[in-house]
C-alpha cells in the first residue's frame, strides 16, 4: 500500500471512529433526557398520568414515553431492557422481577381498597367480616 492510500485509510478509521463516538455521545444525551415508562392499560386509562406526569417532565427536562400494556408484557419489556421505569400491579412478580435483578428498586406507589357499603343498620350482618366472608352472605 503506498504512503497516500495508507494515509487516506488511516483518515477514513479515524473519521468513522469519531462518528461513531460522537453518535453514541448523542445517544447518551437523548436517553438521559428521555425514559420510556411501561404501565398498565388500567393505570394508562385512569387518567393519572396526564395529571402527574406534566409537572414532572417540566421539572425535570425528561420526557416521558408512555406505553401502556398488561402487567406481564411491561415485566417482559423490563426484563429485556425496553422500558426503563415499570408501573404495574402484582407484589409477587414485581418482588420476583427485583430478586430476579432485572430492577433495582420496588416502591409501592398506590393502593386501593375494596369496601362493601350499606344501610347503617346493616340488615346483611357484614359489619367487620371479612370481604369474602361477606360478599358470601350478601350473597346468601
Amino acid at each position: 500500500m503506498n504512503k497516500r492510500n495508507q494515509t487516506l485509510s488511516i483518515a477514513f478509521i479515524i473519521s468513522i471512529s469519531t462518528l461513531i463516538g460522537i453518535s453514541t455521545s448523542f445517544d447518551i444525551l437523548y436517553a438521559k433526557n428521555r425514559i420510556i415508562l411501561a404501565t398498565t392499560t388500567s393505570t394508562y386509562d385512569s387518567g393519572l398520568l396526564d395529571y402527574l406526569l406534566p409537572p414532572f417532565e417540566e421539572k425535570s427536562g425528561i420526557t416521558v414515553d408512555i406505553l401502556s400494556v398488561g402487567t406481564g408484557q411491561a415485566l417482559e419489556m423490563g426484563r429485556r431492557g425496553d422500558a426503563d421505569v415499570l408501573l404495574v400491579h402484582s407484589r409477587t412478580r414485581e418482588d420476583k422481577f427485583v430478586s430476579n435483578g432485572y430492577g433495582i428498586h420496588r416502591a409501592c406507589v398506590m393502593y386501593n381498597d375494596f369496601i362493601i357499603i350499606g344501610p347503617s343498620n346493616d340488615p346483611a350482618n357484614i359489619q367487620g367480616e371479612n370481604v369474602s366472608v361477606a360478599m358470601t352472605n350478601l350473597v346468601n
